[in-house]
């Protein structure tokens, strides 16, 4: 049976003779043509959002592309003139950052303006008053398994419950520098404290560091060793 990166790629071939290139699915999905060739190539998971997107758009069915089931091709709507979309399944646009930022993204010098497109449930925040963005995750900022280049979705704010488990992944801002990092879910003060994780052992250092949101999702991410 055939994977999702060699249905993808098939289902490109079939666009490209319709004089549909890979760049113009990358604009018209809003994400960059790399993201495309790595889909293709294997290096890059195929994701359910990016499948509904790629339905969504080219009638290419997101069910036959993540598991080859049924037909490859459905009948759809052109995107914006349904009535009838599953809630939640429109894209909604985050700004896309290259490294972590504090408070709302829209107004930090360092956003330049990118945006990247996540599933409108992804992109409202959870708790009121809090902020939403997709980090590219650098070498320098990469831990608790995160990559470089994997995109991540970020809630810049510290009210987000334990529901994400005992530990997470969190923005934080140590002395001038922010950076990812791991936290612990504090029961007693009901906030996320800045931890250094060594095996079993867990040393709180919460003068030391604040933690300003949380990891919540891995919107995308770089397959290793293929």
């Amino acid at each position: 049976m055939t994977t999702p990166s060699e249905r993808f790629a098939d289902a490109l071939a079939r666009l490209r003779q319709q004089a549909i290139s890979q760049r113009d699915i990358a604009a018209t999905l809003g994400t960059r043509p790399q993201f495309i060739s790595d889909i293709k190539a294997g290096r890059c998971a195929l994701s359910p959002a990016f499948a509904f997107r790629m339905e969504h758009a080219y009638g290419l069915s997101h069910d036959w592309l993540l598991t080859g089931e049924g037909e490859p091709w459905v009948d759809v709507e052109p995107a914006g003139t349904s009535e009838q979309g599953a809630p939640g399944l429109e894209d909604e646009f985050l700004p896309l950052l290259e490294e972590v930022v504090p408070g709302d993204p829209r107004q930090s010098s360092r956003w330049n303006g990118a945006q990247y497109p996540v599933l409108a449930h992804h992109a409202r925040p959870a708790v009121d008053g809090g902020h939403r963005y997709v980090l590219r995750v650098s070498a320098d900022d990469a831990c608790e398994g995160l990559q470089p280049e994997d995109f991540v979705l970020i809630e810049n704010n510290t009210a987000m419950g334990p529901e994400l488990g005992r530990y997470a992944v969190c923005p934080i801002r140590r002395g001038e520098r922010n950076t990812l990092g791991a936290a612990a879910w504090d029961e007693r003060t009901q906030f996320w404290l800045p931890t250094d994780r060594c095996g079993s052992e867990t040393r709180r250092d919460a003068q030391t560091a604040e933690v300003l949101g949380v990891c919540v999702a891995i919107i995308w991410r770089r397959l290793v060793g293929r």
